[in-house]
């Protein structure tokens, strides 16, 4: 039984051979073995532990097994065990009723035939864990009733117009604060008890469940020792021949759920407002950061632009002119500032990700790789790259980002090669409602501990001498994925190549 006791199975025989054969027999059942060598012996462990089956020998010195049954049926807290009896020497018809009048269920014959034993061990575990199951279920509903207050109560409208209560029960009268006998005296009574903003209509619904014999529902506020109490009343009628209508119904406290509900529907208000607020502060960054783009690629750009200028003009007119120093700080001027505008670049492409990106389209996939491919054709070629992919779908995205995706995922394959020449698979399969994608490749791989920083904005593991870049690609990916309702992760190992994974999310409709 997964997750719960395992049932004891009693074996008693006065012989230690029998007990190690039986054991043998029934060491893959699911259940605890105990072992007795007497009846005295088994009689004190059937009262000590919850046993769920008696293997009992039959021919045993002092008690035998007859009398053990016999005693067994006598006690409350054995009687109901079943006994299987296990007999070399009782064979005959007279001996085994005996053994069934004693309280035995079953017999088993030796020399015993160990399938035999175990299915019928088998059908008696599993009566027993069916029994369990059904008492731990009703322990469960008493405990659930008994922590609903409810009420019951049946009322009768005579055809005479008259009316009465028959039954009230003890919660009935608890709950609605009234006297039973009171109630029972005159039915009219019971309405004292309803919250006078509710009072009319609780008689009028009254009224028209009378008139037309349908059910009865109400759920509102009632009066009780001062407190307001929410009741919840449900009945259902019956007709009967003489023309009395009978409703037997149930009166439920729900005042509690009534408050979680309102203090849940405060809460969600108030998480409303915040969601709100939150909207309002994310539109204004949004603006920030598009106010920020606009400065970046006019005001700081100009001045970057004069710089570089300079330089390469620094360095078309007085290259090799000058000292040995003077050349390369003319170099570190020029590659500094064709970094910085690149940097400019990336952090422009990285802030438009979410406030410039094209409305989702039906994009065919494979077509976006065929353009990306054409477009890295130069570096594919140098390096002898083979690119190969897996059936692309066509799914609703932003055109120009599934670009960006590729183009950065292939570029970065093609530039982390190790010594062999690149080979790169872009995979794509559907998984319920989204897309993933894969992109694996034979290059230098990464370290466990990097794995998460590389999607980090301008988060680099070697220098711009090593391999050239911004280090920001991967994070307009993530971006990117985002935006799309997806994620992106990486499973790489130092020197064993990278596979990146994302996924995009299938909308309906869309095709694949």
């Amino acid at each position: 039984m997964d997750g719960t006791k395992q049932p004891n199975i009693l074996i008693v025989d006065d012989k230690p051979a029998n007990l190690k054969a039986l054991r043998a027999v029934l060491s893959a059942m699911d259940a605890h073995i105990i072992e007795a060598l007497s009846g005295n012996a088994a009689l004190g462990l059937m009262l000590e532990f919850d046993i769920a089956l008696v293997l009992l020998d039959v021919n045993m010195p002092g008690m035998d097994g007859f009398e053990v049954a016999r005693i067994a049926q006598t006690l409350e807290r054995t009687k109901e065990i079943p006994i299987l009896f296990i007999t070399a020497a009782y064979q005959d018809t007279a001996h085994q009723i005996e053994g069934y009048r004693s309280g035995a269920i079953d017999y088993i014959e030796k020399p015993l035939n160990g399938e035999v034993l175990r299915a019928k061990v088998s059908l008696f575990l599993r009566l027993y864990n069916s029994r369990a199951e059904s008492d731990r279920l009703r322990k469960e509903y008493e405990e659930l009733t008994a922590r609903i207050p409810v009420g019951t109560y049946t009322f009768r409208i005579r055809a005479n117009g008259s009316m009465a209560f028959e039954y009230v029960s003890e919660p009935f009268c608890r709950l609605l604060g009234l006297d039973r006998q009171a109630v029972l005296h005159d039915a009219a009574s019971a309405f004292n008890a309803v919250h006078p903003e509710e009072l009319e209509t609780f008689i009028r619904l009254n009224q028209e469940a009378g008139e037309k014999r349908q059910p009865f529902l109400w759920v509102g506020r009632f009066l009780v020792a001062d407190q307001i109490r929410w009741i919840h009343i449900e009945s259902l009628p019956r007709l009967e021949e003489s023309g009395d209508s009978v409703w037997n119904g149930v009166v439920i406290d729900i005042t509690e759920r009534k408050q979680m509900e309102d203090a849940l529907r405060r809460l969600n208000d108030e998480l409303e407002d915040r969601v709100q607020e939150r909207t309002t502060e994310l539109e204004r960054s949004n603006r920030d950061l598009q106010q920020f783009a606009y400065v970046a690629s006019h005001d700081l750009q100009e001045p970057l632009r004069q710089v570089s200028g300079f330089a390469q003009l620094l360095a078309r007119r007085y290259q090799g002119r000058l000292d040995e120093k003077a050349d390369k700080y003319i170099g570190y001027m020029v590659d500094g500032t064709r970094y910085m505008q690149e940097l400019i670049e990336a952090l422009l492409s990285f802030s438009r990700v979410h406030t410039s990106g094209n409305t989702l389209q039906a994009v065919d996939c494979e077509q976006v790789l065929a353009q990306v491919v054409r477009n890295m054709a130069k570096s594919i070629k140098s390096t002898n790259a083979v690119i190969t992919h897996d059936p692309l779908p066509v799914l609703q995205v932003d055109p120009f980002q599934m670009h960006q995706i590729l183009q950065n995922l292939l570029t970065n394959a093609i530039k982390f090669r190790a010594e062999a020449s690149p080979h790169i698979h872009v995979g794509a399969k559907q998984q319920r409602e989204e897309w993933l994608f894969s992109v694996q490749d034979n290059g230098i791989g990464i370290e466990p501990r990097h794995q998460e920083r590389i999607f980090t904005i301008f988060q680099r593991l070697h220098t711009r001498v090593q391999y050239p870049g911004t280090g920001i690609g991967l994070a307009i990916c993530k971006r990117i994925v985002e935006r799309h309702g997806g994620q992106i992760w990486v499973k790489s190992e130092a020197g064993q190549g990278s596979t990146f994974f994302f996924t995009i999310k299938h909308r309906p409709g869309q095709e694949s």
